[in-house]
This record gives structure tokens, C-alpha cells and sequence, in this order.
């Protein structure tokens, strides 16, 4: 097929700048029109057309955009209109030449047609292309524009530097830094509680709360802090979960579960009431020094000031089972029967129910800095603003949490998410009595959210939303007079001449005071002729002329007492002159050293006398004796005697040791002696009398002086024996040997045994009855199995069996008895006898029959064999 084609560029780029509205809108595809003939004649018909970009008319020339290829271009009387698109950036100025090629619609091969037909530009284009600047260029891209502006070239509502008499209204951002506002122009936030959800108990219906500081979401209640440590709550009160104590005030912090409420006082001891069957809002006897409480279902949880937690309530799945040594908590949260602790270090600790995964914490979390549970899921915000969830996923709706999220509470079965920019997401469902369950949602147009209440049971959700105050609100200002009709506390320093200021407590001041505002009997640095009484305290520097015998501490230097050299130390008897002074400290009579005395000789202590180390006194206190072969300087010494004071004068003793190496190795303890007598090797938790704990295969020798070498020891297996981890075992290391193995499960492996199969498992024979017996002193063998009514065998092996006639069976031995066995049978089904018919060291056939005496097939039987 001969085709020859007729570009017509000019006009069609003539068309394409026409058809658009303005320069923004326009797109980088340009209609292009051209004429096709078909030997001689116009074509006519469907044709796929590509079209090449090239920079030459010449073959083959450089591409400048690859093939475009337009498939089922309808072609009439010769004359076809396509559009071409090679996208942004081809067309720069460069002339450039098209090449066309076509095919019948579906062909197997183009034909390329010549010549190449150079793209030439429309009237517009070279009107654009030759405009000299921007008066006469119309809709000029903005990007494309060089140089500046003047001010009356732009629209009268752009506002310049220095402009005055403006009136901006919207929301600004930002620090703020180099604004200067009018003090007249700034407003007090305050704040507006916002609720939804399930509302049956009207929960999430309220009178208008003023100054609310947090709140918890209960069951079907809900409960309010007041700024004046006050609690309010409303909704649901079947059971007086919304009836606070009467008098109850100093609150700091609240929570609530399905159907109570903890308060947590500003003196740190916990209040609660509502429901009470499961002991929940009963706190321990004594807890004290709390600093956060949560409430789960219907457990309630306490953060202390040394990072501990307090669990209490329902604890059917060990929600209130705090894991042992846990500490560095920074928070906690209850959930339906889970709590979560979240640790300093940005970690999460998890414990309760784990039926669904709400106990798993992700494997590498880290950087968590809250967290929340709900009903079988649990949830964690990071400190990107990311959050990680785990559990059941409350179909699929917490598969993919929010971003740049600041704060996280969980409902019975939603969460809710509070953004960066103030808006709440909730992810999850409404439970409710009267609509069943329905996605959770978020009113419309919420936004400046700054808190969320907390919950771990609720179906319904409560926010403090930040509202501007009433015109009347008054800011006050520190340059000008102000009435505060309330306290006012300062933490920092308050400084200026403290004109107008009157009962300041002469401990706050700072700077110095002029001799005219001293009292007539205070004393200058050069005052003479003082007579001074009482008791001096301080390191003396300065003083001259001082009786020696008034001092009452310090240390005096050796050049300082009189009658005291060095030939007065007797070293046979090591005793001191008698004319030593008696502030000096003496070695034979008793002495409290309460610094740090280094003795460069050899201490002596006989006839009785006693070393003591004594410490501080109280909880923790800890006393020390330190031992070294070398000059310690900064570095710890070679081992170390301590004793510490559990806080209940019961006392535990440590000696710890260095591990070979290097000198600035730490101390580590070697042995611990609980104040109960427990004593641990490797472990500072003794739970036994002696407590032995070490990574991989743990073992203790046992060895009497009359055996010689022989030696046993006793291991618990660990990582480092593979198949045996967690078992006990007994071993003869002279041999070596393993004589004895307990697993975990209780059963016992005697040496000769392969696998851990069974309570007792014996790989040699068992020896039966007295040592000096000669009948029943043999090695037994015992074959157990269970055959079905047809021959077949069901359990067991070792052994085939064969049926032949009605009731008739033959169990045959793989390997033969020593002697004739001893065969227990038990059928199976209705009443049938089973008989031993014969017997031998390789087989026994046995009968049933009925009580007729008909031979006759049980549905099944059991047996024993026993043999040498």
C-alpha cells in the first residue's frame, strides 16, 4: 500500500491557541490535521498513526521525542485530525521536524512516510514568542516572569511593609517573633466540653461546664475535674457511680471504668466509688505517693513517684497481676482485662488477657510516649505522631491510624485520635442498647480540640475545645495596675526595687542591703571590742587565736596537737601515747569515721574489738567494704563486702567481684544473701534457700573428698543443649556421662533412652524386686496395644496382629520374649469374654466369646504384655 499525507502545522497550532481560555489552562497535546492517500486516491477508513519528533529532515537524524501513537484515527475523503501530546519541555524554540508513519487499524507493520514535516508556529505563538515584555504578552505563566514588579502594577488588596489602617482577620501562626499587638487586642482561650456517642443514660448530655480541667468517659456516665479540684459527673447512676464522696476536694486526676471512678488527690493517695463487688474501688491499705491512676473494665491501676504500679480489682486474667521488677513507669493504662505500662526508656510493658493479641507488643516498639487500651486492643502514639495498634482490629477499621497525632483514648471498641491541628479522628464502633452497634463518627466542624477524656469501657466520646472568651474578659498586663481576685504563685524570680511591695519575707530577697536597712546590732567586717556568745559552726579559715578545746569538729592538722611524734606509736603493742589530745582519733578505743580514711598501714584489730561499717540509716541505705590489691583511684576496687537495707531493717549482703581483664571493669555480684537466708548465685532474688541462675547450661558440682576424682554435677539445660532446654539433669563427670534426665513435663530419661516419650522412659531394661532375687530381678519388656473388632491395629507397636476365625486373634512379637509373658485382655463393646488360648515367647492367640459361649468378634480390645 503507497500512502502519501499533507501536514497543515500552521493552522492547526492556530486552533489549539484559540480554544484556550488563558494561558494557565493550557495543556502540552496540540490537534494536528493532515491528508492521507491511498495509491493516487484519497483513503478512506480506520488507521493507526505514529508520530516521531525529530531535530533533522535528514535520515536518521537525532529523536527528540519518541513514537506517539494514535490507534483507529478515522480517516474521510482523505482528511484526518488527531491530537498529539509529547509532553512538557519538547517544545523550547528549536525547530524540529515530524515523521509520520501509518498502518491499516490492526496491521502487522507501519509504513513511514516522507518527507518529515518540519513544525512550524502559529500566528500566536510567534505574536508570544517576539513580545518584548509583559504588556504585550497575553496570560503570561507566572514562573516565566523575570524581574520586579512595581506596586501599581499589582491589585489594590496586596498589602505592602509599612502599610497602616489594616484590618486582618483569620488565624495567624507562628512564633510570633518581632509582632507588636496592642494589649487591648489579646484574648483569653477558654474552654467548651464537646460529647457524642451513645447518649441512653444521657451521658453525653450537660449544662454548660466552666473552668473543666480532664475527663473520663465511663459505661454509660461521665465525669469532669474542675480546675478547683472538684469532680462533677452525670449520666447513668444505678449503682452511685455518679455520686462523688461528699467533701471531696484536691483532686488532680481522674478515671473511670464501666461503672466506677478513681480520684486521685493532690496529697497522692487514691479515692474511689461506684461499684465495688470486684474490690475496684477499694485502693490497697497505705498506697500512698501516687502520681496517675487508670481505670480499666473493672480494674483499677496506680502509678507511684519511683516509677512502680498498684494494681487492684478484677483479676480473672491477670490484669492486676503486675509483672515482677517492673519499674521506670512513666504511665499506665487499664484496659478490658489488660493493662499497659509505659516505661522511661519509651518501651511498652503489657500483662492480662492476650486472647486476641492485645497483649503482644510489637516486636522493636520503642519512642512510645502514650498509650491507651480498649476491649481486646491496645494502642500506642509515638513520638513522630504515628501510632501502632495490636489486637483484634475492629474490622479492619485500625489497620491504618492517623498521622501527626498528639493524643490517643480508647473507648470499648473505638479510639480516638487528636491531631496536630486540633481535629479528632475515631476509628471503631458505638455500642448501644437501643441502636446496636454503629461506626463511630466525629461531629461535623469540630476542630481547636486541645484534650481528649479518658476511657477504656465507654461508648461514647468527650473533648475540651478551646473558645475564645466573652469581649469583657480582661488580660492583665505587668506595666500596668491589675486586681487578681484569686492566688497568685510565681515560680521564677520576681526582681526591681520592690517599691509599693509590703509582708515579703526578708529569705526572698536578693542582692545586698545597705548598712542603714541593718538593725543597729548587726555586725561589719571591722567592727572591734564585740564580745560574741554561743555556738560557732563553720570551717574557722580566718580565725586566729582560737581555744583549741571549743571545737567541736573538723580535723585538726598533726602540727596543730601538742606532744604527739611519731616514736609514740608503739608497733609491738600498738599502743598510743597517753598525752595524744582526745580529738584525735584512736584505733584502740571505739571511733566513727564518717568521711573516707585511707590507711596506708596495716590495721590491727584484737582482743574483741569490732570493724564496723555503718550506713545513712532508712530505706536503702547501704554500707560497704571495699577490698583492692591495687591503688584504686577512679576505678572500683577488686571486690566489695556490702550490706542494704530492704526499708524493713532486714538486711541483704552482696559480695561482688570484678570479672578478669581490665581494671576498670565494673563490680559484679557473685553471691546474695536475702535477709530471710536465701542465698543466690547470679541472681539478687533468691526465690529458695539456695538459687543458682546463669544463661545457657547452669551446673552444680557435688564431690566427696573419700571418692577421689570422681565428681557429679547437677544441670538445668538452657540454650546451649539444644532439645534438652528447661530439663534437669544428673551427671557423672568422670565419665562423662548423663545418668539421669528431668524434662519440664515431668517425665524422667534414664541413660540408654533416645527421646523424651513418655512419663518413665527406659532405654535399658527395668529391674524388678530385690537385688539378691532370683526370680523377678530379670529386665522386662512391656508391649501395650489397641486393636479394632476387624484385626486392625489402632495403637501401639512392636507387634502385628492377624484375625482369623470368628473371635479368634494372634498377636505376633517383632522380637521375641525371653521367656513366656504374662497378657492382660480388656474387650470392648457388649458383654464378651476374652481367653488366652495359647501363649508363647513370640505370639499369643486369644478367644472372646459371649456369655453364651459362642465364639464371637468384640468391637474392640486392649492389652498388656509383660516379659523378660
Amino acid at each position: 500500500m503507497k500512502m502519501r499525507h499533507h501536514c497543515i502545522v500552521l493552522a492547526l497550532f492556530t486552533a489549539a491557541v484559540l480554544s484556550l481560555p488563558s494561558a494557565f489552562a493550557q495543556s502540552t497535546a496540540f490537534s494536528y490535521q493532515g491528508q492521507l492517500a491511498n495509491n493516487g486516491s484519497p483513503a478512506n477508513g480506520s488507521y493507526d498513526l505514529a508520530f516521531t519528533l525529530y531535530d533533522s529532515t535528514n535520515v536518521p537524524g537525532n529523536v527528540i521525542a519518541f513514537p506517539v501513537t494514535n490507534n483507529a484515527t478515522a480517516v474521510s475523503n482523505g482528511l484526518f485530525t488527531t491530537t498529539i501530546d509529547f509532553g512538557a519541555g519538547v517544545f523550547a524554540g528549536n525547530t524540529y521536524w515530524l515523521e509520520v508513519a501509518v498502518r491499516t487499524n490492526g496491521g502487522t507493520g507501519f509504513t513511514t512516510l516522507s518527507p518529515r514535516q518540519q513544525t512550524t508556529p502559529t500566528p500566536y505563538s510567534i505574536y508570544s514568542a517576539n513580545a518584548g515584555n509583559a504588556s504585550a504578552a497575553n496570560f503570561v505563566n507566572a514562573a516565566n516572569v523575570g524581574g520586579t514588579l512595581s506596586q501599581g502594577q499589582l491589585p489594590g488588596n496586596v498589602v505592602f511593609n509599612g502599610q497602616t489602617g489594616l484590618n486582618l482577620t483569620g488565624t495567624f501562626t507562628g512564633d510570633g517573633s518581632g509582632l507588636t499587638v496592642p494589649i487591648n487586642a489579646l484574648t483569653v482561650i477558654s474552654n467548651t466540653v464537646i460529647g457524642w456517642g451513645n447518649n441512653d443514660h444521657g451521658q453525653v448530655t450537660f449544662s454548660k461546664l466552666v473552668n473543666v480541667k480532664a475527663l473520663a468517659e465511663g459505661g454509660d456516665f461521665s465525669v469532669a475535674l474542675k480546675g478547683d479540684g472538684t469532680v462533677t459527673e452525670w449520666g447513668n447512676d444505678t449503682i452511685g457511680d455518679t455520686e462523688p464522696p461528699a467533701g471531696l476536694t484536691n483532686v488532680t486526676a481522674i478515671a473511670a471504668g464501666a461503672d466506677f471512678v478513681l480520684a486521685l488527690k493532690q496529697d497522692g493517695t487514691v479515692t474511689g466509688w461506684g461499684d465495688y463487688t470486684l474490690g475496684q474501688t477499694t485502693p490497697p491499705p497505705g498506697l500512698s505517693n501516687v502520681v496517675a491512676v487508670s481505670a480499666g473494665t473493672e480494674s483499677s491501676f496506680a502509678l507511684k513517684s519511683d516509677g512502680t504500679v498498684v494494681a487492684w480489682g478484677w483479676d480473672t486474667y491477670g490484669q492486676t497481676d503486675v509483672p515482677a521488677g517492673l519499674t521506670n513507669v512513666v504511665a499506665v493504662a487499664g484496659g478490658f482485662d489488660q493493662c499497659l505500662a509505659l516505661k522511661k526508656d519509651g518501651t511498652v510493658v503489657a500483662w492480662g488477657s492476650d486472647s486476641y493479641g492485645q497483649t503482644d507488643v510489637p516486636a522493636g516498639l520503642a519512642n512510645v510516649v502514650a498509650i491507651a487500651a480498649g476491649q481486646d486492643f491496645s494502642v500506642a502514639l509515638k513520638n513522630d505522631g504515628t501510632v501502632v495498634t495490636w489486637g483484634i482490629s475492629l474490622n479492619g477499621t485500625l489497620l491504618a491510624p492517623p498521622s501527626n497525632v498528639t493524643a490517643i483514648s480508647c473507648g470499648q471498641e473505638c479510639v480516638t485520635f487528636l491531631k496536630s491541628d486540633g481535629t479528632v479522628v475515631v476509628l471503631g464502633f458505638f455500642l448501644s442498647f437501643s441502636s446496636g452497634s454503629v461506626p463511630a463518627y466525629v461531629p461535623g466542624g469540630l476542630n481547636n480540640v486541645v484534650a481528649l477524656g479518658t476511657s477504656s469501657s465507654a461508648n461514647h466520646i468527650l473533648v475540651i475545645q478551646g473558645q475564645p472568651p466573652s469581649s469583657s474578659t480582661v488580660v492583665p498586663v505587668l506595666n500596668g495596675d491589675n486586681v487578681f481576685n484569686g492566688n497568685v504563685q510565681v515560680n521564677g524570680l520576681v526582681s526591681g526595687n520592690g517599691s509599693g511591695l509590703t509582708n515579703v519575707s526578708a529569705a526572698n530577697f536578693t542582692g545586698l542591703l545597705s548598712l542603714t536597712n541593718l538593725p543597729v546590732a548587726a555586725l561589719t567586717n571591722t567592727e572591734a571590742g564585740v564580745t560574741l556568745g554561743g555556738t560557732f559552726s563553720g570551717n574557722g579559715a580566718g580565725l586566729t587565736s582560737l581555744n583549741a578545746s571549743q571545737l567541736s569538729s573538723g580535723t585538726v592538722p598533726l602540727a596543730r596537737l601538742s606532744g604527739i611524734t611519731s616514736n609514740q606509736l608503739d608497733a609491738a603493742t600498738w599502743q598510743l601515747a597517753t598525752n595524744v589530745p582526745a580529738n584525735l582519733p584512736s584505733l584502740i578505743a571505739s571511733q566513727t569515721f564518717t568521711g573516707t580514711n585511707v590507711f596506708t598501714q596495716t590495721v590491727v584489730i584484737t582482743n574483741g574489738a569490732s570493724l564496723r561499717m555503718i550506713g545513712t540509716g532508712g530505706s536503702s541505705s547501704v554500707a560497704t567494704l571495699d577490698l583492692s590489691t591495687y591503688a584504686i583511684g577512679t576505678n572500683p576496687p577488686s571486690a566489695r563486702i556490702q550490706t542494704l537495707d530492704d526499708g524493713t531493717f532486714g538486711n541483704a549482703i552482696d559480695i561482688l567481684t570484678k570479672s578478669d581483664g581490665n581494671i576498670t571493669n565494673s563490680l559484679v555480684s557473685r553471691l546474695h544473701i536475702n535477709p530471710n537466708g536465701n542465698v543466690g548465685i547470679g541472681t539478687n532474688n533468691p526465690a529458695t534457700i539456695m538459687h543458682v541462675l546463669a544463661s545457657g547450661d547452669t551446673e552444680i558440682s557435688i564431690q566427696s573428698s573419700d571418692a577421689g576424682s570422681h565428681r557429679w554435677t547437677l544441670q538445668s539445660s538452657g540454650a546451649g543443649t539444644p532439645g534438652l532446654i528447661g530439663s534437669f539433669q544428673v551427671i557423672d563427670r568422670t565419665t562423662p556421662a548423663s545418668r539421669l534426665t528431668i524434662f519440664p513435663n515431668g517425665n524422667l530419661l534414664v541413660p540408654g533412652s533416645v527421646t523424651n516419650s513418655g512419663n518413665l522412659t527406659v532405654g535399658g531394661g527395668v529391674r524388678i524386686g530385690a537385688n539378691s532375687a532370683t526370680v523377678g530381678a530379670e529386665s522386662l519388656r512391656i508391649l501395650r496395644g489397641e486393636i479394632a473388632g476387624v484385626g486392625t491395629v489402632d495403637f501401639g507397636s512392636g507387634f502385628t496382629v492377624s484375625h482369623g476365625s470368628t473371635g479368634d486373634y494372634v498377636i505376633n512379637f517383632s522380637s521375641g520374649f525371653g521367656g513366656t509373658p504374662a497378657v492382660t485382655l480388656t474387650p470392648y463393646g457388649s458383654i464378651v469374654i476374652g481367653t488366652l488360648y495359647i501363649i508363647g515367647s513370640t505370639s499369643a492367640e486369644v478367644k472372646f466369646y459371649n456369655p453364651s459361649g459362642t465364639a464371637t468378634d468384640p468391637a474392640g480390645f486392649d492389652f498388656i504384655i509383660i516379659g523378660p
